[in-house]
């Protein structure tokens, strides 16, 4: 009984974190997918994992941009003059970065299930992180979205401002301190590959729910 979530939607092919990519995830069977949330200036939630724009977007007329440029020094405005298609392939030209709220209504329209990754960026105030919680529920999806952060104070935002809300705490590795924090929030344990039999006996005494996450790993390792 396996659950597989697909990172950043299918972008072997499409760009990743695009409305283009979810809709591939769903189309090659996945029912769960996974995103990050980034802020502009004016603290529009924005699809995107990096700090940055430049290595997933390009200039208007597909050039490279030669300036770092940073989502939370750009309007959201300004963030549509770029193209967050082109650098994967000249069919994706013209791509816009989505909103997170056009992100929770293609999940609910097509029937997917999310991960949303909450970074400790500039942009990731309390209000700000309050404000994607009432846009799940507004879209209806609040049993549908599961929060996960390497951040415990993040999800305090989140499990504050919806007490029963999905949460998990991303780790590289597990100790007593990320068990401590999963018991505190009623969070499960996203921790990466490969983890040892004590991690997982560790979470197994303590009763806390345990999912993995790979990068770059063959079917082989796994």
């Amino acid at each position: 009984n396996v659950k597989s979530v697909n990172h950043r939607g299918w972008n072997s092919i499409a760009p990743e974190n695009t409305l283009h990519a979810f809709k591939l995830s769903k189309l090659h069977g996945f029912g769960y997918v996974e995103t990050d949330v980034n802020f502009t200036s004016d603290d529009v939630g924005v699809i995107l994992h990096d700090n940055t724009i430049n290595r997933t977007a390009r200039n208007a007329d597909g050039t490279e941009i030669s300036d770092t440029v940073r989502i939370r020094d750009i309007t959201y405005e300004q963030a549509l003059t770029y193209d967050f298609g082109i650098w994967k392939s000249p069919v994706y030209a013209g791509t816009k970065i989505p909103t997170f709220e056009e992100f929770v209504v293609l999940c609910k329209n097509i029937g997917l299930n999310a991960y949303v990754e909450l970074k400790h960026s500039d942009g990731a105030s309390q209000s700000n992180i309050e404000r994607l919680v009432d846009i799940v529920a507004r879209c209806g999806m609040l049993d549908h979205i599961t929060w996960i952060s390497f951040s415990s104070e993040l999800l305090g935002y989140i499990r504050n401002h919806n007490s029963n809300a999905k949460l998990g705490l991303l780790c590289n590795s597990i100790s007593a301190s990320e068990i401590a924090t999963a018991t505190e929030f009623g969070a499960f344990i996203d921790c990466g590959l490969p983890i040892t039999e004590e991690e997982v006996t560790l979470c197994v005494n303590a009763k806390i729910p345990l999912e993995v996450w790979t990068v770059n790993l063959t079917s082989e390792v796994l």
